[in-house]
């Protein structure tokens, strides 16, 4: 093409530099969506946005230094993807609660098209969403919780018979690997109605196949499609496109529709969510499978039972937000068990003297305050979910800024639970920080790692009891302890999830019937009861704390009670957990 006389360009090189200047001004367009409303914020790179500041610091840091220096309310970019990033809790407090009408959904209309998703309780929209979200509250519920006690008793009684299994010569473990595989077996076992046992099988088809839904992030291309190109996610319906695989997608779809089918046709009940939730409206043919989804009123969709999609959708769903979140958590426990001895003395004495050598049941493990108190500080600095969001419906005033509909508002936990003004000295771990004294002294929405108002976490009450109830058997049987190998401070994965980089590996063994970990302040008084009762000693140097592992024979009841009275006051204590 002769260009004004002067020089002839190839139409395929015009092509290229027309394509490249639309690109521009579209990434131009989207990020000045916030200039155009005047809030502040970051300034974007063309394309990228803010994206590579995330990649290179990580969701969690990249969160915490962007609240450090831009303030509490203001606009960043993902790629082309614009998200309001708010850490007021007064005004989450409005968006979550008080205005709840005008933010209840977490995608824009149009927006939730994925085919293998759009169905699950925490994507779907308006009304769909209250239908679901009625029908599916009721699986967590006190009552059918205490129904799938067995499910988790079972899967923990498994991972700490693994655990002791690999520990018979004092080894030093990797305890990652135990609960994501803890996780598994819950996750597959309540809401796939499968027992993959993972713990011993970890080729299991079912699992090679659930660890590929957490293994591209980023590298996903329809995920980086969507950073870049937010349009394209209207058209993933049309192209049949999902940012799940379609052979993940299809195995799970078989695997789910199999199960349904032995449930429906052997009329097997079993008490996990799949059974409940193909019990839900039981008094409705599924007959009514395909109706269409275009009712606009919570009624209409109460005229119908759950469809086998629906069923499938949030399957999924809470194997996608329950089986890394909870495995991550758990680590995180075990890690703050390990390098906070007097706060897991306190775990254990708890304990023995609420549950001793009882299994943990829903009931008994409720009833354990400070064990709750410990597991709600590791939430508050390694909770799992980094972000939560909500998406505007109107038109609407927040913060003294004019919010247009469709934007996307975006909680960033990390920071919050990091955040001085709410939590003085928040690097430091301090279980005490959740006794009710100082739970009233504190703004009640700083707390928010399930989220928060009518969209926070369904499945909050299973993830808290499966943690609870896997520290309490593992207290029970094994001295969690750290070692060289403990990596302190932590360094966090890079991604959207909190986890660690590296694995850590706490020191554990169960091969005596008494054992304590032992920080350096309590040596002195050891040495003199060590050197009258001879006992060997294991030592394990750390970093920072030194633990001994006190092995002892085990006694008739008389010479336990004649030993009783020659042990000092601190050691009594320790010989009773």
């Amino acid at each position: 093409m002769d260009f004004f006389g002067v020089a002839t360009i190839p139409g395929w090189l015009l092509t290229i530099l027309l394509f490249f200047m639309t690109m521009c001004l579209y990434s131009l367009y989207c990020q000045t969506f916030f200039w155009r409303f005047g809030i502040p914020g970051p300034r974007p790179t063309l394309f990228l946005g803010n994206f590579m500041h995330y990649i290179k610091k990580g969701v969690l840091k990249a969160d915490i230094e962007m609240v450090e220096k831009h303030g509490k309310f203001f606009g960043q970019y993902f790629g082309n993807m614009s998200s309001l990033m708010v850490s007021d809790v007064d005004i989450i407090k409005q968006i979550c609660i008080k205005d709840f009408s005008k933010f209840p959904n977490r995608l824009a209309e149009g927006d939730n098209n994925d085919p293998y998703l759009k169905d699950a309780v925490s994507i779907a929209r308006d009304e769909h969403w209250k239908f679901l979200r009625s029908s599916i509250s009721p699986t967590f519920s006190s009552g059918k919780m205490r129904q799938m006690m067995p499910l988790l008793q079972k899967c923990v009684n498994d991972m700490v018979e693994k655990m002791k299994k690999d520990t018979e010569n004092g080894e030093i473990v990797d305890v990652c690997k135990y609960c994501g595989s803890f996780s598994m077996d819950v996750i597959a076992s309540t809401a796939f109605g499968m027992d993959v046992d993972a713990q011993n099988d970890p080729d299991n088809a079912f699992i090679k196949n659930a660890k590929k839904a957490f293994s591209s992030g980023f590298k996903n291309p329809m995920v980086l499609l969507i950073i870049f190109f937010p349009f394209t996610r209207r058209l993933l319906p049309y192209l049949k496109l999902s940012t799940m695989s379609k052979d993940m997608a299809i195995f799970f779809n078989s695997a789910v529709n199999t199960v349904i089918e032995e449930r429906r046709s052997e009329k097997t009940k079993r008490q996990d969510l799949l059974g409940l939730m193909l019990n839900a409206h039981t008094e409705k043919e599924n007959s009514e499978d395909n109706i269409e989804l275009s009712s606009t009123t919570l009624k209409d969709f109460k005229k119908r039972p759950l469809t086998n999609h629906e069923i499938l959708a949030n399957s999924l769903i809470f194997f996608l937000a329950g089986y890394e979140t909870t495995a991550n958590v758990l680590s995180f426990v075990l890690y703050c068990l390990a390098l906070y001895p007097d706060y897991a003395d306190k775990v254990r004495h708890e304990v023995a003297d609420n549950i001793g050598k009882e299994k943990p049941t829903y009931d008994n493990v409720s009833k354990l305050q400070y064990l709750d108190m410990f597991i709600c500080e590791v939430l508050r600095l390694y909770g799992s979910a980094a972000r939560f969001n909500r998406i505007t419906e109107e038109d609407i005033e927040i913060g003294g800024y004019k919010i247009p509909k469709g934007t996307d508002i975006q909680f960033p936990v990390g920071a919050i639970h990091r955040d001085p003004e709410l939590w003085p000295e928040p690097e430091v771990f301090d279980p005490e920080r959740f006794t009710s004294e100082n739970k009233e002294k504190r703004h009640p929405y700083a707390w928010l790692p399930f989220g928060v108002g009518p969209r926070n976490c369904v499945g909050m009450r299973l993830a808290l009891t499966e943690l609870k109830m896997a520290a309490v058997t593992i207290v029970q049987n094994f001295t969690v302890g750290r070692c060289d190998e403990t990596e302190v401070p932590i360094t966090f994965h890079k991604g959207g999830f909190i986890k660690a980089q590296n694995a850590y590996r706490p020191y554990r063994d169960d091969r005596c019937p008494t054992k304590a970990a032992i920080p350096y302040k309590r040596l002195a008084q050891l040495t003199v009861y060590l050197l009258h009762k001879s006992i060997n000693v294991i030592q394990i140097t750390g970093r920072h704390v030194c633990y001994v592992q006190l092995q002892f024979k085990l006694p008739s009841e008389k010479e336990d009670e004649e030993e009783s009275k020659t042990m000092l006051p601190m050691q009594k204590e320790h010989a009773q957990v």
